[in-house]
C-alpha cells in the first residue's frame, strides 16, 4: 500500500502538481472522496496492478475537475450557457440501454457525451475539431487498458474513446457515482454512504460539465443515459 498510496493528501498534491492548478471548485466532493478512498483501502482488496490503475484513474478525475474549474474561472460566461433540450434513456442494468444510446447517437441531431469528453472535458471541445481532437485517442487507450488487464470486461461492456457514455461517468468527477466508481473496486461502505446522500450535487456538477461541453460545440439536443 505504501508503494502505491491511495490517500487523500498524496492524490490531491499530485493532481495539483500535474496541472499547476489548485481550485477544485467547492468542497462537496471532498467527503465522498475520502469515504471512497477509505473503502478502497479497507474493503476492495486491490492487488498491485489494481492500485496502480485505480490511482491513475483517480488522478484523472481530480485533474479533470481542476481543469473544469480553471475553464470557468477564465470564462465565467460558460455558466450562462443554456443546455439544449435533453432526451433521457432510463432502464435497469444489462437491459440494452447502451445499445439504444449507441444507435440513437448516429442521428446527427442527438448530441451525446463521449468517453473522451467525460475523461477530459476541459479545455472545452470545439465543433471544428470535435472528430479529430487528440483526446479521443488518449481516452481510447485509457478506456481499453482495463480490457488488457481484465479480459472479461469486454464481454460485459464495450468501451472506446469515441463511444457514447452515460452521466454516471461524468458524475465520477464528483466522487458521488457508485455506478461508475465501482470499476475501481468493491466498496460496500462507500455505496451505503452515498445512499444516504442527496444526488443533487452530483447531477448539478454534471450539468456544469455539460455546459462546458456545449459551449464551443452546440448541440441540437442532448441524448443522455
Amino acid at each position: 500500500k505504501g508503494i502505491v498510496p491511495l490517500d487523500p493528501e498524496s492524490l490531491i498534491a499530485t493532481a495539483k502538481a500535474n496541472t499547476g492548478l489548485a481550485d477544485f471548485g467547492g468542497d462537496n466532493w471532498r467527503e465522498p472522496f475520502e469515504y471512497f478512498l477509505k473503502g478502497l483501502n479497507e474493503e476492495a482488496d486491490l492487488n498491485l496492478m489494481g492500485r496502480i490503475m485505480t490511482r491513475s484513474d483517480i488522478l484523472m478525475y481530480l485533474e479533470a475537475r481542476l481543469r473544469v474549474e480553471e475553464e470557468y474561472k477564465r470564462h465565467p460566461e460558460i455558466d450562462d450557457v443554456k443546455l439544449a433540450p435533453q432526451m433521457l434513456i432510463v432502464g435497469s442494468g444489462r437491459s440494452g440501454t447502451s445499445a439504444l444510446q449507441n444507435l440513437l447517437s448516429f442521428d446527427p441531431g442527438n448530441g451525446t457525451p463521449k468517453h473522451w469528453e467525460a475523461l477530459f472535458p476541459a479545455p472545452a471541445p470545439e465543433a471544428a475539431t470535435y472528430r479529430s481532437d487528440p483526446r479521443i485517442a488518449i481516452a481510447d487507450k485509457r478506456m481499453t487498458q482495463w480490457n488488457r488487464v481484465t479480459p472479461e470486461m469486454e464481454s460485459i461492456h464495450e468501451f472506446a474513446g469515441e463511444m457514447p457514455t452515460e452521466l454516471i461517468q461524468i458524475e465520477g468527477i464528483t466522487f458521488q457515482s457508485e455506478g461508475w466508481l465501482v470499476f475501481c473496486g468493491f466498496t460496500p461502505s462507500f455505496v451505503g454512504y452515498l445512499a444516504s446522500r442527496s444526488k443533487v450535487p452530483a447531477l448539478a456538477y454534471a450539468k456544469r460539465v455539460m455546459k462546458l461541453l456545449q459551449w464551443k460545440n452546440p448541440r441540437q439536443r442532448w441524448l443522455l443515459k
